[in-house]
């Protein structure tokens, strides 16, 4: 059989872009039903307004949009323009990955990193949220990523924590591993006590379609699933550190390289969520209201620790300039007033420049070192 990974890229991304187009239709599946509390698996696909269930033959990836001209097939409802922007972007995303990547480990990673993006992205959108139940796991598994010695990109490898012999290497990588397994829960708390905040929901403000979702019922599977993470967290913690010891003189080379890259993720991601949650309290300590939301923290850390820390410096520019020209694009088109009051999802913007990042983040970070005197 002639192995898939032996065909021109180009080839392989002209292939895994169905798939892209196949798993944007179970994303808007996601970004529909998590901030609802449904479950993402039943009941079947159906229409929010009459609930009547969708065929097969009516979920085809763009095509039955196009057929069905953006309504439902039984009661004539109009269907969200998101619906088709999310499977076609998912899809062009999965082509373009694959296409610089190929299907391999770290191409595997970036299509994962790729879906926590979308996801955030649209939820972001639509509800202003970022929700634990996405946040939570997904920090984790980039953190475990890490782990094995495959994060994106490598750099800051000069620490003197890495020229340590490799025994403080596995229990200073154990430690990490559990402070990523419990971060998340212990920013949540210490925002609770600083700030007076522990729900990332506004009742008074929260968006009109989550009104009605049983807000004890939501934090139940949220802290379900908060505590689920932080226990396989630490289960990873123990798992990673024996199964170095265990190759610490065989593989010295492996452990080394694991450890170096969980140390880039875990720096990456304090960097990234440290810059923001700081920036969040100076706004709360000086205007005595949140500027923005803990999710956003959360985000940051993710993408920090997929990304190394030079690149999270970047998202964060990228994700100002953009947030600034609609911010003021606002302001011009509504009026002053209005303007300056309407509240912008920061985490679109962070989306839009870590997938940047995740494309041109090297070259952009390559091209201003080189225009540093050496």
């Amino acid at each position: 059989m002639f192995p898939f990974q032996d065909l021109p890229f180009i080839v392989q991304a002209l292939i895994a872009m169905p798939f892209g187009l196949i798993i944007g239709s179970f994303l808007n599946v996601v970004i529909y039903r998590v901030p609802r509390g449904e479950s993402v698996a039943f009941p079947a696909s159906h229409c929010g307004s009459c609930g009547a269930s969708v065929k097969p033959y009516d979920n085809i990836p763009l095509l039955s949009y196009a057929i069905l001209r953006g309504r439902c097939r039984a009661c004539k409802t109009g269907i969200s323009w998101i619906y088709p922007l999310v499977e076609l972007l998912t899809g062009c995303l999965f082509f373009a990955v694959v296409y610089v990547d190929g299907v391999s480990a770290i191409g595997l990673a970036k299509l994962f990193f790729v879906v926590v993006m979308i996801v955030l992205f649209f939820i972001d959108y639509r509800h202003q949220l970022l929700p634990n139940v996405i946040t939570y796991p997904a920090f984790l598994l980039i953190l475990i990523y890490a782990s094995l010695g495959q994060a994106y990109p490598v750099g800051f490898g000069e620490s003197p924590l890495f020229t340590t012999p490799l025994i403080y290497k596995i229990l200073i990588g154990f430690v990490l591993l559990i402070i990523g397994a419990v971060a998340f829960y212990v920013v949540d708390v210490m925002d609770n006590v600083l700030f007076g905040k522990y729900l990332e929901l506004d009742e008074e403000e929260e968006d009109a379609a989550l009104r009605d979702v049983d807000e004890a019922r939501l934090l139940r599977q949220h802290d379900r699933v908060i505590f689920t993470s932080m226990g396989f967290g630490a289960i990873c913690a123990f798992v990673w550190a024996g199964v170095a010891y265990l190759n610490v003189s065989s593989q010295p080379v492996w452990v080394t390289n694991a450890f170096e890259n969980l140390y880039d993720a875990a720096l990456g991601a304090f960097v990234g969520g440290g810059i923001i949650w700081f920036l969040r309290a100076i706004y709360f300590y000086t205007r005595g209201f949140g500027g923005m939301g803990l999710g956003d923290v959360k985000m940051m850390a993710i993408i920090g620790g997929f990304l190394g820390w030079p690149a999270a410096v970047l998202v964060l520019i990228f994700g100002s300039i953009f947030g600034s020209i609609v911010g003021l694009s606002q302001v011009v088109l509504g009026g002053s007033q209005k303007g300056m009051k309407t509240k912008l999802p920061f985490g679109v913007f962070l989306g839009v420049g870590a997938v940047m990042a995740l494309f041109f983040g090297d070259a952009i970070i390559h091209w201003y070192i080189g225009l540093m005197p050496h």
